[in-house]
């Protein structure tokens, strides 16, 4: 068994709890932060589009795929994923 004493690295967690401007500030950068989440979560649902296509030709890109659908002015952003089936 350890018979070392410990309470030489014990200390309390009381921070500095007046500095009412930093615990402001704090909790500002944490909404903003939210809400940018939010913002993000939102307009990837609506105005991204993540694409995963399988096939059997070997000419096909992303880029040809993203110019497919560029009629949708709706799609801002798009993630196109082609994987080669060779059977």
């Amino acid at each position: 068994m350890h018979t070392h004493d410990l309470a030489e690295w014990r200390h309390d967690h009381a921070f500095d709890g007046c500095n009412l401007a930093g615990e402001r500030s704090t909790l500002r950068v944490m909404w903003i932060t939210a809400a940018m989440m939010v913002v993000e979560i939102v307009a990837g649902w609506f105005y991204s589009c993540a694409l995963s296509l399988v096939t059997h030709e070997g000419q096909l890109t992303p880029k040809q795929v993203r110019a497919w659908l560029s009629i949708h002015e709706e799609i801002v952003h798009s993630t196109i994923e082609i994987q080669r089936c060779t059977a």
